[in-house]
């Protein structure tokens, strides 16, 4: 028999496909708030916050005595973000993506949501179409590796074409789909998040774990730590991050600025 999940129908229509891969062998359906009248009979697991699919199904594993495996070799994702601009968020969310590559050897894409497609990867004629293929075509035509491009260091990179993200143009199940999509091929996810993107907190959720970057500078950690009591509050997996200084000769994953953010890396992936 299914298991019944009940959250709130935005969360669960993302999550709850996520979450079955997460239990290998079991079956898991999602329960809305006008649908629990009719399991009177049923047990029903309650998710009590927003978090960690893992650590979800983990518990619900243990709750249920389920004879399922919880998926350990699943894509996880991470995101990157802060209560405000200029702290070093892509800076540390390229590095970032770059050890997890080069370093450990994981297949790793990072995907910015900023609005600006300049930000996000490099142009590449028809980008958007293709992505757009992969997403939403069940046929599989469309290759990955179509829709990418690979630095130095072993990082992809969704490419893009236009003044806009393709990113913008995704609604919010959209979104989550096309993320399902890419974990299918990567070990690993980097989600660079300004929290004025529309899909934002969106986003936040689909992480397994979420990295706030306070910034250096005086007047900036403010915003930033606000923010991490709010996440670390209602969720677990959320780190608050902080370095000494960001700029664009700080991307190498050698430096002063890479050291920090291998360190960060150490203490996500348990290496």
């Amino acid at each position: 028999d299914a298991l019944p999940i009940y959250y709130d129908r935005e969360y669960l229509a993302k999550l709850a496909g996520r979450l079955a891969v997460k239990l290998k062998g079991a079956e898991v359906r999602a329960v809305f708030k006008e649908d629990l009248k009719d399991l009177s009979g049923e047990d029903v697991y309650m998710v009590q916050q927003y978090g960690p699919l893992r650590d979800i199904a983990e518990d619900i594993s243990a709750r249920y005595d389920l004879d399922c495996v919880i998926s350990t070799e699943n894509c996880l994702i991470t995101a990157f973000t802060s209560g405000c601009g200029g702290v070093g968020t892509s800076s540390a969310a390229v590095c970032y993506g770059r050890i997890l590559a080069q370093l450990y050897g994981l297949k790793t894409l990072y995907i910015s949501l900023d609005v600006l497609s300049a930000k996000c990867g490099a142009a590449r004629s028809g980008a958007r179409e293709r992505l757009y293929s992969l997403v939403f075509e069940e046929d599989g035509r469309q290759e990955i590796k179509d829709c990418l491009y690979t630095d130095s260091f072993g990082l992809n990179y969704l490419a893009a074409d236009g003044v806009i993200n393709p990113c913008m143009y995704l609604g919010q199940s959209d979104f989550s789909r096309m993320i399902s999509r890419f974990c299918r091929s990567f070990d690993r996810i980097v989600l660079d998040v300004p929290l004025c993107s529309a899909l934002g907190f969106d986003a936040l959720e689909l992480s397994e774990n979420v990295v706030v970057c306070l910034g250096w500078q005086a007047e900036k950690p403010a915003a930033s730590t606000a923010l991490y009591g709010l996440l670390s509050a209602s969720r677990s997996g959320v780190t608050a991050f902080s370095v000494l200084y960001s700029g664009e000769e700080d991307m190498d994953i050698y430096g002063q600025f890479g050291a920090e953010v291998r360190e960060l890396a150490q203490s996500i992936e348990g290496k």
